[in-house]
């Protein structure tokens, strides 16, 4: 993690075999305090976890909310392309887990790479994951 809030990530496939098929490097935008919650409109964000992680195990992370509010959660690439919508309705007040499992709106699994998880309550936040294989 630089001093500009931003941070390298190395992205590696691999095949089933193990062998290397694949890499990129990409520069993403972190919150300048990456292992704090950060505060958006009234609602706080955890980081991401594991970060980064395999498409199948999926990643959470934790919401908190300071009262009952209708929450939208959505997933993007790196194109600014949404490729997932979760309408979770509205969620009371506290601390919710929510998980996405990697996949796009079809089921299939993303491929390797950035990927942002944007809430939102009438305010935005959002975090990145690397998604590697």
């Amino acid at each position: 993690v630089r001093d500009t809030g931003t941070a390298d990530v190395v992205v590696e496939a691999r095949n089933r075999i193990g062998a290397h098929a694949q890499g990129f490097r990409v520069r993403v935008g972190l919150p300048s305090t990456i292992r704090r919650e950060c505060s958006a409109g009234g609602f706080a964000l955890s980081p991401v976890y594991p970060n980064p992680a395999e498409p199948w195990n999926g990643v959470s992370f934790m919401c908190t909310l300071p009262a009952q509010t209708p929450v939208l959660f959505r997933v993007f690439d790196m194109g600014g392309k949404e490729i997932r919508e979760y309408g979770l309705g509205v969620l009371d007040g506290g601390t919710h887990v929510l998980r996405w499992d990697g996949c796009d709106t079809r089921g299939v699994p993303v491929p390797p790479g950035v990927y942002t998880l944007e809430i939102s309550t009438g305010n935005t936040a959002a975090r990145t994951v690397a998604i590697v294989r």
